[in-house]
């Protein structure tokens, strides 16, 4: 280990304000400010943290801009101000609890437009890319995302070099729009966003269950009396999404009462990486799918975990969030034995390509053919991440998925490990029609066209999946990219892999266009349906990441 072994170390002593009916008990008063600085700074850091068995603790933001949550405890709730060793307050169970942010000010974030994406062990390119910039007379500034750290004299490294436009926003989107400028001038530019903490936010942690009510400045941790589940009240899920929605759901292990980027509730778990993949995994993934494909599943799932690290969510509390955007953790509530079973069979256990920490991405479909990542996120190549045919034998018509074969590949696919599974499969093949005014409408959070009267695919990733995609309107045209904008744009379509056919209606407002598309997801890396399929055909974990991740190997790393 080249890490020292801390439990909890983001608590140090704070001030605490105990207000009990009408008396007041003010506790810690004399706490130097910079404990509390050094309390929230630690939170907000990117440095990663083990437990005494040497396993990775993980921040998982589960709620955050909430003017208000609720959760609940049987056993009753343990607050620690000063975190493990200082004081407790004991709230006894069973309990009701609300807690909300009082005073909280937003933090401040610069948005710098990102025209490069390189390895950090790759110092020439970032020189030549930084100079070719500079030569065009722009300003840019290297920002180095990711971390280092070691298990047993191995030392991960997930450390990637962002060139950016020194000139940052205030807004996402603005400096989202610069970025695209760039992409249309010069086609060595990469389309990205760097959000770099400024000012962090700041405000007073309020609990309370009715009768004792607690302040703390910034942050406040958690537990219950016996180690019985908290259970949080209409945690929101798929935000962005068909699929958006509230739920109540169950975690173990500590929470985080915390102020977030808006200024609002922010509740973050903190747990081991291996206890967090119980609650991950049944959650990405049918919990009756054979065993070697949960095991594949729990392999990779740790590896995007653990690589995401240091990349996301920098001006949050947390790591990584429970969603779709970094994987979907809905708590102890979806646990179940099979996918518990796989997890702790394939304890520590990653995927590296030589040296390296695999990105480990995956999607439920790919529909036949999986992604190059370059095609879908503004990076470079990554050879682990090649496009493939999801089948174990080759067929040199679709080695490459282009407007030459694309109708051919979509009407009439080869066979793929996804198409034969018996879950998931639904989503190999589907067929949606939207009117020109339903595409207006879901285009006009990007851009207002007006009535849609073209579709064209201007450039396509090696599956087929469209990257870059013109839209024409009554009023102007908007390119699309990358492929998530471009799904999301065209009303919500599973994948980018689609053909387009426009068909005329009684009026332009009720002309049609029919996308027959396959798969569902960015298709990069495993593919989980084909995972399914190939642990049916009789493959074993070892060898469905081999064949979606080709040139890795599985190393034992705690």
């Amino acid at each position: 280990m080249t890490v020292g072994v801390l439990d909890r170390p983001w608590l140090f002593a704070v001030g605490l304000v105990v207000v009990m009916c009408c008396g007041v008990i003010d506790i810690g008063t004399a706490v130097a400010e910079l404990n509390r600085k050094d309390r929230a700074a630690l939170l907000l850091s990117t440095q990663l943290q083990f437990n005494s068995d040497n396993i990775p603790l993980i921040p998982v933001g589960i709620v955050e801009g909430a003017d208000e949550v609720r959760f609940s405890v049987k056993s009753g709730l343990v607050v620690l101000p000063d975190g493990v060793g200082g004081s407790e307050i004991e709230l006894p169970g069973p309990g009701q609890f609300t807690v909300h942010i009082e005073g909280g000010i937003p933090a401040q974030v610069q948005y710098f437009p990102v025209v490069a994406n390189l390895p950090a062990a790759d110092i020439d390119a970032v020189r030549q890319v930084m100079k070719r910039w500079e030569e065009r007379y722009f300003k840019v500034q290297l920002v180095e995302l990711g971390s280092v750290f070691g298990f047993y004299g191995r030392v991960l490294d997930s450390r990637t070099v962002l060139v950016a436009i020194n000139k940052p926003e205030s807004a996402f989107e603005k400096a989202e729009e610069v970025a695209r400028t760039l992409a249309g001038a010069y086609a060595d530019a990469d389309i990205g966003v760097h959000a770099e903490l400024a000012q962090p936010q700041r405000g007073t942690v309020v609990l309370t269950n009715g009768t004792v009510t607690i302040r703390n400045p910034n942050l406040l941790e958690i537990r219950s009396v016996s180690g019985d589940p908290v259970i949080i009240k209409n945690v929101e899920f798929g935000r962005g999404f068909a699929w958006h929605g509230k739920e109540d759901r169950s975690y173990r292990g500590d929470l985080v009462l915390a102020v977030g980027r808006s200024g609002n509730t922010a509740v973050v778990n903190i747990n081991p990486a291996e206890t967090i993949l119980k609650g991950l995994v049944p959650s990405e993934i049918y919990i009756t799918s054979p065993p070697e494909a949960l095991k594949a599943q729990a392999i990779v799932a740790r590896g995007e975990l653990l690589s995401k690290i240091g990349h996301r969510h920098l001006a949050d509390p947390f790591f990584v969030c429970a969603d779709v955007h970094c994987q979907v953790y809905k708590g102890i509530g979806k646990e179940d034995p099979r996918s518990n079973a796989a997890v702790d069979a394939t304890k520590g256990r990653l995927l590296f390509h030589g040296t390296t920490l695999v990105d480990a991405y995956y999607s439920a479909n790919c529909g036949g053919h999986t992604e190059n990542n370059e095609d879908v996120w503004a990076t470079k190549p990554k050879p682990p991440l090649r496009g493939i045919l999801d089948n174990k034998v080759a067929n040199t018509d679709f080695g490459r998925i282009d407007d030459t074969n694309i109708h051919g590949f979509v009407d009439n696919p080869p066979r793929a490990y996804c198409a034969q599974a018996t879950l998931g499969s639904a989503n190999f093949r589907w067929t949606v029609t939207k009117t020109a005014e339903q595409l207006a409408e879901s285009l006009a959070k990007i851009k207002a066209v007006g009535l849609v009267t073209d579709i064209i695919v201007l450039q396509r990733g090696v599956s087929g999946r469209a990257k870059k995609v013109e839209v024409r309107g009554a009023n102007d045209t908007v390119i699309l990219a990358p492929e998530l904008q471009i799904r999301q744009a065209l009303g919500g379509l599973k994948s980018s892999m689609f053909v387009v056919e426009k068909r005329p209606g009684p009026t332009p407002a009720e002309a049609q266009f029919v996308f027959r598309g396959g798969g569902f997801g960015h298709g990069v890396g495993m593919c989980q349906t084909g995972a399914i399929g190939a642990a049916e055909a009789g493959l074993t974990h070892e060898a469905i990441l081999r064949h979606y991740y080709q040139g890795t190997e599985l190393q034992t790393i705690y």
